[in-house]
């Protein structure tokens, strides 16, 4: 199991971005959330088996089709065995 914690810059909030990232982490079966933050990125956590991650990262580069992504910073993090499913966040 692998856990990141990615924060994406550019155009990437009103484009559906955290609906995309949770149908994409959801297909390649894996667990977390997504949610804006009031600066104007996107932040997720993402975890699951290490090629199913590597994947999302990936994903992420890009985004949805609306997106236009800048930049995204990655971060490995400690697994959360708590979390199940992948959900949407509020804005924090």
């Amino acid at each position: 199991m692998k856990a990141l914690l990615i924060y994406v810059t550019g155009k990437v909030q009103g484009v559906a971005f955290r609906h995309s990232a949770r149908e994409k982490a959801l297909s390649l079966s894996l667990t977390g959330w997504v949610r804006n933050r009031k600066d104007g990125s996107v932040e997720i956590f993402v975890q699951g088996d290490q090629d199913q991650v590597c994947m999302m990262e990936k994903w992420a580069q890009q985004g949805p089709p609306a997106a236009e992504v800048e930049n995204i910073t990655v971060y490995l993090k400690d697994v959360q065995k708590d979390i199940n499913g992948f959900i949407v966040r509020p804005t924090c």
